[in-house]
């Protein structure tokens, strides 16, 4: 299959949805298929790249006020030969400005939204507007939906998408590489050797690192809290209010921006659990990613953390305080820790890039049988 996967940023920016689109581009890539990724520019990169056996066309943007808005995009896509369109993303560019040129594409269109982050984090009557009513009569104009999690394929029921043109698939991570765990992330951060608990996610305000330091401070428990994430200064909870609070309470807070892939991996095998505080996950792959290397999380009911706490990997709290004694009890309970451990290693590997590829193959496969009958 030749499919072209459009997302609003990508490497070097990195995040859940840019994540998800390396691992598919380049594991739809290793099975066989011609992939292009459709993104945004990027400073010091080139606007045609060959990456992983995928290509990448990066779009000039235009900036006016807080809007970007691509530059040739839906002639990019009309010239590009393939059989799949496949979408991330909305209320950003790579869905606001394809929305009216869908009807003219002749391809086979797929649409995955990762969660509605602008309808839970900024309430209001526009936002009620556009997904209620205008991003649902969009949504009719692709050929399926993919949902990340059973929560937002029932909020897109609700709005009225028809049923059987949705789908669940989860979202993907890496393979775990064993070569990563010769790295030690104590010795070279120079941390000491109390507990760790990891949060990586940066300083978005839907993150809530405040909110872990909050817990922390609660539980009494004299830990190391290592924060893996990129700072956003307008954000209302950024690293400067974290690393604040943090003195505030006697928090002892390590806070880290664009670490390499193997830091990051040493830093979830050296600490005993995730904290994991945020209040909008569309899926949470850090959940996933903590599993595989042993490391259990806390958190609040979001993405799918609740899916992962009823297969026994997981613990998913309602406050502050609750988080506060759950943590006391992992740090205090080898016996939990252990079996849970275990538990979120076997449930992650249903995530495996390698293997999740094969679904959205199987999906695309259906789709184009369905459209030569």
């Amino acid at each position: 299959m030749r499919i072209v996967t459009v997302s609003h940023r990508f490497y070097p920016s990195i995040g859940g949805t840019e994540r998800f689109t390396y691992l598919y581009a380049k594991y739809m890539s290793k099975r066989g298929h011609k992939v292009t990724v459709v993104t945004s520019t990027e400073m010091g990169c080139p606007e045609h790249e060959i990456m992983d056996e995928f290509d990448v066309i990066r779009l000039k943007m235009l900036n006016i006020s807080k809007y970007r808005i691509p530059i040739r995009y839906y002639r990019t896509i009309k010239d590009l030969d393939y059989d799949i369109l496949h979408v991330n993303g909305q209320r950003v560019w790579c869905g606001d400005w394809i929305y009216p040129f869908i009807p003219f594409l002749k391809q086979k269109r797929v649409f995955m939204a990762h969660g509605f982050y602008q309808y839970y984090i900024n309430p209001g009557l526009i936002n009620n507007l556009y997904y209620k009513k205008y991003f649902v009569k969009m949504m009719r104009l692709f050929d399926h939906y993919i949902a990340l999690t059973d929560t937002e394929k029932n909020v897109m029921t609700q709005w009225g998408y028809p049923d059987d043109r949705l789908t669940i698939l989860p979202n993907m991570v890496f393979d775990p590489d064993e070569s990563f765990r010769s790295i030690d992330f104590r010795n070279k951060y120079n941390i000491s050797d109390k507990p760790i608990i990891v949060n990586i996610g940066g300083y978005y305000e839907n993150k809530r690192v405040d909110l872990l330091i909050e817990a922390v401070a609660k539980s009494g428990e004299d830990v190391n809290v290592i924060s893996i994430g990129k700072d956003v200064l307008n954000s209302k909870y950024n690293k400067k209010f974290c690393v604040d609070l943090a003195k505030r309470k006697g928090v002892n807070f390590h806070t880290f921006e664009n670490l390499s892939r193997e830091d990051i991996v040493s830093a979830y095998n050296e600490a005993t659990i995730m904290v994991h505080p945020a209040t909008f996950e569309g899926f949470g792959i850090v959940f996933i990613e903590s599993l595989q290397y042993g490391t259990p999380f806390i958190s609040f009911d979001k993405g799918i953390a609740k899916e992962v706490s009823q297969h026994g990997a997981a613990i998913v709290v309602n406050s502050v305080d609750e988080m506060a004694k759950k943590i006391t009890l992992l740090l205090n309970n080898d016996e939990l820790l252990k079996d849970m451990q275990n538990k979120g290693k076997r449930y992650a590997s249903r995530f495996y890039a390698d293997k999740v590829a094969i679904e959205y193959e199987n999906l695309y496969k259906k789709l184009i049988s369905e459209g030569n009958r």
